[in-house]
């Protein structure tokens, strides 16, 4: 001990304070990047940097978000209590494009002060209450419905630990490992082995525990599952061997069949895409036939059948006669249709499209 703690010292004053700022700022923090989060100083900070107030819609529920997987616990969860017959529980969502700094608009920050999505703003009473962090945003939806969430005993404690148990390994996990493993600028192999070891290992945890259970609470579906399946879904396409995890690829390939989960998915995951696909300076009357080609193309992902294929084609088509005939009546933001009247007309579209493939595939 007395002979390696002088070593490392040695190493550490060697480097120069040229090295240690690049150490610092670079490659996960780039000043270029992230200047418009500094201040003048060059130092962090929170809060809004423009005045922006939040749209709302004609629902009770307000959620400003998007398709990442904090995001989509969020519409999985909303989809899962309207197909329990929720009427309550029907929402906007609105699409946050956070590489523009839509987190920090005045609006945003007041509902939530950490500028994430998603947020919430349950606007079903007298006073409207603002709801942040995905986990919160979980339980407070499954306590007001009742529903996916145990009323008490050792259930109760199974899903909240589990769900805890989400909330504070895996974004960080799943952030860190996905960051350095296919978004860094730089590949730097200590720190993609680093995440990747212990994303397997918590892998295991959750394989070891459905072996045990057929849900992570126990018998019945709940907030657990639905908060850890989305970071699942990153994790999958990012060189992960499922066949080292049976138990938990059989657990992730159901709750991934559930028709609410893929509503829930479609509805981020869909103006997400337009948003990438179509540019900037397109004509609007031009966005529905990129939109219906987005969708078509994901369509395809999910069904790769020969009719599968035929009705996501037509799904295609008829999405984008639904958002031309939209655009007349109402405009299409650039968030595809994520306004009130506008968003409520495609859900109903994606909802009903949903039904027919599912139906004839």
């Amino acid at each position: 001990m007395t002979d390696r703690a002088p070593g490392r010292n040695r190493v550490r004053s060697a480097r120069t304070s040229a090295e240690r700022a690049r150490y610092v700022i670079s490659p996960c923090c780039p000043r270029a990047i992230h200047s418009w989060m500094r201040d003048s100083s060059g130092s962090p900070v929170a809060g809004a940097t423009h005045e922006k107030e939040m749209k709302v819609g004609i629902h009770p529920l307000q959620l400003y978000s998007l398709a990442t997987p904090n995001g989509v616990k969020v519409t999985v969860m909303l989809e899962e209590l309207l197909a329990l017959g929720h009427k309550g529980a029907e929402y906007d969502a609105w699409i946050t494009v956070i590489s523009n700094g839509d987190q920090f608009a005045s609006g945003f920050v007041a509902i939530n002060p950490n500028s994430k999505i998603p947020a919430l703003m349950d606007r079903s009473g007298p006073t409207p209450i603002r709801v942040f962090e995905s986990g919160a945003i979980l339980v407070h939806l499954a306590e007001k419905f009742g529903a996916f969430l145990p009323a008490g005993g050792q259930e109760r404690a199974e899903c909240l630990s589990w769900l805890f148990w989400q909330m504070g390994s895996a974004p960080f996990l799943g952030g860190g490992f996905g960051h350095f493993y296919a978004y860094a600028p730089t590949k730097i192999e200590y720190a993609i082995d680093r995440y990747a070891m212990e994303v397997k290992r918590q892998l295991d945890v959750l394989d070891r525990r459905l072996a045990e259970s057929p849900y992570l609470a126990g018998d019945e579906y709940t907030i657990a599952d639905i908060a850890i399946f989305p970071w699942l879904r990153s994790w999958k396409n990012q060189g992960i061997d499922w066949n080292d995890y049976p138990h938990l690829k059989g657990w992730f390939d159901e709750i991934g069949h559930r028709p609410a989960v893929q509503r829930g998915v479609m509805q981020t995951v869909l103006p997400c895409m337009a948003l990438m696909v179509v540019p900037k300076e397109l004509p609007a009357r031009l966005l529905p036939a990129a939109a219906s080609l987005a969708l078509f193309a994901w369509l395809l992902t999910l069904h790769p059948t020969a009719s599968g294929r035929v009705y996501a084609a037509y799904g295609g088509v008829y999405i984008g006669t639904a958002l031309f005939w939209l655009w007349l009546v109402d405009g299409i933001r650039p968030c595809l249709l994520c306004n009130g009247s506008g968003f409520a007309g495609l859900s109903l579209i994606l909802k009903r499209l949903d039904l027919l493939i599912h139906r004839q595939s």
